[in-house]
């Protein structure tokens, strides 16, 4: 039987009109939590997802940075709380 699809999940609980940024590209946070899957991996391989977050807290805007490295068939998630 062929080996199966690995891929590395990313889980990012933002806080409500998060903006959210993977390797520059805008992607819509309009979902949550947000679920950022890498492409198809082999066995043992891992995968960086360059995420960037920004979102408005009060009068000022906030912004997070960060590479967060998973191995095929691994999920990891950030979390970020805004203002309550």
């Amino acid at each position: 039987p062929p080996p199966p699809e690995l891929r590395a999940r990313l889980t990012l609980n933002i806080p409500l009109g998060s903006k959210v940024w993977l390797a520059d590209k805008e992607m819509d946070a309009a979902i949550a939590p947000l679920i950022l899957e890498s492409p198809i991996l082999k066995d043992g391989q891992t995968y960086s997802f360059d995420v960037k977050i920004t979102w408005l807290e009060g009068r000022t805007m906030e912004e997070r940075k960060r590479v967060v490295v998973v191995d095929a068939g691994e999920m990891k998630s950030l979390t970020y709380f805004g203002a309550r």
